[in-house]
C-alpha cells in the first residue's frame, strides 16, 4: 500500500510556480510509517499566533525549503488568516518569528518565511498520485492544544476515502 505525509496532499505544481528559495527536493520513494514519522519529527513546524507573550492559539506546518538563512514552511491559510504575529518553533525548540505570510485562501494553503542560522533539512515533497484507500500520515500539533500544559506533537495515519474533481476551499 502506498503512504504518504500530509505535506504530499499539497499540489507541487502550485508550490514549484512560485519563487522559493532553494526549493525542498522531491522525492518519488514510498516510505513507511515509521519512516515518515521520524522525518517528519524534524521537519513538523509548531506555528503561534502570539500577541505580546500571549498565545493566542496554534497550528501546525512543515519545513519545504531552505537557502541561507532563509527557510520556508508550508500551512493551511486558516491558520495564518489573522491580524496577529507569527511566531515558529521548530524541531529544536527554537522560536523565529515569521517575516512574511502568502496565503492562497482558494486553496487554504499558505507559504511562511523566516530567519534560520541552523542547519534545518526541508522535507522531501512526494510527488506520486493519490488514490482513495492510500494510507496517509498527519503529524503536527492539534487546534485545542493546551499551551499551558505543553505542545505535544502528534503523529496518525488514516486512509483516503474520496477526492473530489473538485476540492471546496482546498
Amino acid at each position: 500500500m502506498k503512504t504518504s505525509h500530509v505535506v504530499a496532499l499539497v499540489s507541487t505544481a502550485v508550490l514549484t510556480s512560485l519563487p522559493l528559495p532553494g526549493f525542498a527536493q522531491v522525492d518519488e520513494t514510498i516510505k513507511s510509517g515509521p519512516e515518515i514519522n521520524e522525518i517528519s519529527q524534524s521537519t513538523t513546524l509548531l506555528i503561534l499566533a502570539v500577541s505580546g507573550d500571549r498565545i493566542l492559539g496554534n497550528g501546525s506546518g512543515s519545513l519545504i525549503a531552505k537557502e541561507d538563512n532563509t527557510c520556508v514552511g508550508v500551512t493551511n491559510a486558516h491558520v495564518v488568516d489573522d491580524d496577529a504575529d507569527f511566531v515558529i518553533r521548530t524541531a529544536d525548540q527554537v522560536l523565529h518569528r515569521v517575516e512574511n505570510v502568502v496565503a492562497f485562501t482558494q486553496e487554504d494553503l499558505a507559504l511562511v518565511t523566516f530567519t534560520c542560522e541552523q542547519n534545518y533539512q526541508p522535507i522531501p515533497l512526494a510527488t506520486y498520485q493519490l488514490s482513495p484507500g492510500q494510507e496517509v500520515y498527519l503529524s503536527g500539533w492539534p487546534g485545542d492544544s493546551a499551551p499551558a500544559q505543553g505542545f505535544v506533537r502528534q503523529f496518525t495515519s488514516g486512509s483516503i476515502s474520496t477526492l473530489l474533481d473538485r476540492p471546496f476551499l482546498g
